[in-house]
């Protein structure tokens, strides 16, 4: 048996895109981890700061850095 460490899928939404993604390893996934640690402690930290516009966009800027890896790290 053979392992490959990603695999090709086809778009859905848009003919003839594929899409080439990388399968998850123990090593991987810690790699992922250590790369969104510190955002995630920061978005922990946001939490408990008193609500209002700069803690909103502290928190959504941190969520699509966090989107953003999470995309960079899933594909080929």
């Amino acid at each position: 048996m053979t392992y490959n460490s990603s695999t090709e899928v086809e778009s859905q939404s848009i003919p003839g895109v594929r899409f080439r993604l990388r399968r998850i390893s123990f090593g991987r996934r810690l790699g992922l981890a250590r790369l969104l640690r510190d955002r995630l402690e920061k978005i922990e930290q946001l939490a408990l700061a008193p609500p209002g516009e700069a803690r909103a966009a502290e928190t959504a800027l941190l969520g699509a850095e966090i989107d953003a890896i999470h995309l960079r790290w899933g594909l080929a």
